[in-house]
């Protein structure tokens, strides 16, 4: 009962370690924030997409719909984290609380 045990808890502790490694995500975090802006609205893709495929577009309605206020419109493009299955929720969380 041990042994085929051991194979899972050490698969396992494998798996938590790659996912939680620390990663550099100086590329996607430096943003330069507007400090006119009155409105920041911030969106990101998917897992295995990228923000040309709606993330930029809807950034751009929201600055056409609203000319009238001093705004930043951020689309994140963190498809080098994005891509990995394993990787991209740890990911998502570690960039949403930077």
């Amino acid at each position: 009962m041990i042994i085929p045990g051991i194979p899972f808890i050490l698969g396992s502790l494998g798996f938590i370690a790659y996912a939680f490694w620390p990663r550099d995500l100086s590329s996607v975090i430096n943003i330069p924030l507007n400090s006119q802006a009155e409105f920041i609205s911030i969106s990101a893709h998917g897992v295995k997409d990228n923000s040309d495929s709606w993330s930029d577009v809807l950034q751009m309605l929201i600055k056409k719909n609203n000319t009238d206020v001093a705004q930043q419109n951020i689309s994140l493009d963190w498809s080098e984290f994005s891509d990995n299955i394993l990787i991209c929720s740890v990911s998502a969380k570690k960039l949403a609380i930077k």
